[in-house]
């Protein structure tokens, strides 16, 4: 668990640093109102949290004809050690039915370091020099790798939506209208059941 302090030294990185875009994945199929509580779960089994470190925010949901319209943010907390912890934001937006529609997931992944400095000690100049070189010696080497575990989850939600919804559309149209992959260039003609990948987000090799 987490540091609990009212005064830190906080460092943040984005576990994507050098790509500036946001992590995303498009998809077109039936059905698409189910991704909420697909994305839901998926969360909750990827980032190995519970309830309480999941925050619900902007959730809107309406009747757009025979469609339904829906637009929805998480805040996911996730503890790595006692100074480090993920903070992802995944965005959901679809609209669709139970024969077509179409949804994007975007999620934007942080990790944040915290350092408490609540008692004279921690603010001190020895404590401060003995934590410096405590960190650049031993523990810079970890955060390196809590990095590389960012991009490994993140690329583990997004793979374990696609194949939920994968799943939902065999069941709804059958095997011979199983979803594929597909170039980003999407657009209304695309076949149901196609799942389009914004970016390859495999980060085995990183």
């Amino acid at each position: 668990m987490a540091s609990f302090a009212r005064t830190k030294m906080t460092f943040q990185d984005d576990c994507y640093p050098d790509k500036p875009e946001i992590p995303a994945v498009n998809l077109v199929g039936a059905n698409v109102p189910k991704l909420y509580h697909i994305v839901y779960d998926a969360m909750k089994n990827s980032f190995n949290v519970l309830d309480n470190e999941i925050e619900e925010e902007d959730y809107t949901w309406g009747k757009s004809g025979d469609k339904e319209k829906f637009s929805v943010r998480w805040y996911v907390h996730k503890d790595v050690d006692y100074f480090t912890f993920f903070y992802l934001r995944v965005d959901l937006k679809g609209s669709g039915n139970e024969n077509t529609g179409k949804a994007s997931i975007k999620i934007k992944s942080i990790m944040r370091t915290a350092f408490p400095q609540d008692t004279l000690w921690q603010r001190s100049l020895l404590y401060e020099m003995m934590r410096t070189f405590w960190h650049r010696t031993f523990y810079h080497k970890k955060r390196v790798q809590y990095l590389v575990d960012c991009r490994n989850i993140t690329s583990h939600f997004m793979k374990m939506v696609v194949k939920e919804f994968r799943e939902i559309n065999e069941m709804n149209a059958g095997i011979a209208n199983a979803p594929r992959s597909v170039n980003t260039e999407a657009n209304d003609s695309v076949p149901p059941g196609t799942v389009i990948r914004n970016k390859d987000m495999d980060t085995s090799n990183n």
